[in-house]
């Protein structure tokens, strides 16, 4: 593993990529405990990588010390691929607000037009 800033970097070898196959189109994070790990495959083509960070909105308005278990219900109930809730480099808290990706423009717009999307009873934005 490797620290680069505040992101940890882990590289994975398979022996068999049957394995890793679902990673390419269809896998694009799995849950560690607390964490949501988003996955990379170090030959995704140009357009698999661009099209994972293409559609992305920011939610803020989370109470402090927000984990990936909170957010279960808000990231299967909106279609979320892959999210990561950003933490401060030095004390490693969890800002307020996470990035969503989405695979379509039509989940980011079903997601947003939403009328109010709660978390224990808190709006978020």
């Amino acid at each position: 593993m490797v620290i680069k800033e505040a992101w940890q970097l882990a590289w994975i070898v398979y022996k068999d990529p049957r394995i890793i196959a679902a990673f390419y189109d269809h896998v694009w994070s799995l849950q560690i405990l607390d964490f949501k790990v988003r996955i990379y495959p170090i030959d995704l083509s140009t357009e698999q990588l661009e099209l994972r960070n293409k559609f992305t909105c920011k939610v803020s308005g989370f109470l402090s010390n927000i984990t990936t278990n909170d957010l279960q219900e808000i990231i299967i109930q909106n279609q979320v691929k892959s999210y990561f809730i950003s933490r401060n480099y030095s004390s490693y808290h969890p800002f307020n607000f996470t990035f969503m990706h989405f695979v379509t423009a039509e989940d980011v717009e079903n997601a947003i037009n939403k009328c109010q999307i709660k978390l224990n009873n808190y709006t978020l934005y």
